[in-house]
């Protein structure tokens, strides 16, 4: 469960800072305060009722996805720290990145796919490539603006991914 909030909150946490439209360092500021702003807490609600959306329909429709969905979307993690540094100079995500390179990635895609497959099938190898094209082109867009990651946008990333997953399942069902 905690896990789970701690995702959350860099979802938040990464928006706030994302578009506050500041330059690199104060984005990172904004991102490391406690306090949620406009745009977190916008994004937070836009995240609950979409979640609770696709949830909703997901159950009727393509339940196996709720199996899936959690997998897939840990992809983002290793996806993330493997292939991207850290923003700031030092933090508990630092650790992690620092100990990711393309292996893990491949190793972690390999195992997903397999995964997912046998859950689900081709679809599931479908919805995989395309959460990893979400995946890369969060992070480049992340690196972009704040010149690496850091944990709060690794769990936006996961808990986006989580979002497009279970919207893949409903369109490819």
């Amino acid at each position: 469960m905690t896990v789970g909030i701690i995702h959350i909150d860099g979802l938040g946490d990464t928006f706030d800072g994302l578009f506050s439209y500041a330059k690199k360092e104060r984005m990172l500021e904004i991102m490391k305060d406690s306090r949620i702003g406009t745009n977190g807490a916008v994004v937070l609600i836009l995240y609950f009722i979409a979640k609770i959306a696709l949830i909703s329909e997901i159950i009727a429709i393509n339940p196996k996805y709720l199996i899936i969905f959690p997998i897939i979307a840990r992809l983002s993690t290793s996806t993330n720290a493997g292939l991207t540094d850290y923003a700031r100079k030092s933090g508990m995500s630092n650790a992690i990145i620092s100990e990711n390179g393309i292996f893990e990635v491949i190793f972690s895609l390999v195992l997903t796919n397999i995964l997912v497959f046998f859950i689900i099938g081709s679809k599931g190898t479908v919805t995989v490539f395309i959460a990893l094209l979400f995946i890369i082109l969060f992070m480049l867009n992340v690196r972009k603006k704040i010149g690496g990651i850091t944990g709060d946008t690794m769990g936006a990333s996961l808990e986006l991914t989580s979002i497009l997953v279970l919207f893949l399942g409903i369109i490819l069902r």
